[in-house]
């Protein structure tokens, strides 16, 4: 990750690993605006790229999906591809 994650983004992210490894299949991190939900999606896609595994990350509105793939490349993930009708990154 380009830059580090806070403390609490962290006891997020090791949270998640937690339950997955537990066998959960559902995770849903619940925070509030600004506390960096999609820094932690960065991180826990980040790890899942490294184990040769894809993502999928769902939003529902543009502007959402837009700010994801800015932070996203921000933290220097490859260059995502997005399934949306005009989007410029629609393959």
């Amino acid at each position: 990750m380009k830059f580090p994650p806070r403390d609490f983004q962290i006891d997020a992210y090791n949270q998640v690993g937690r339950l997955v490894a537990s066998g959960k299949k559902r995770v849903v991190i619940k925070a509030p605006t600004g506390v960096g939900k999609t820094y932690i999606a960065a991180m826990i896609t980040e790890r899942a790229l490294e184990k040769g595994n894809r993502v999928a990350f769902i939003a529902p509105y543009s502007v959402l999906i837009n700010q994801t793939v800015d932070r996203f490349m921000e933290q220097g993930l490859p260059l995502p591809g997005v399934m949306q009708g005009a989007h410029e990154l629609t393959d």
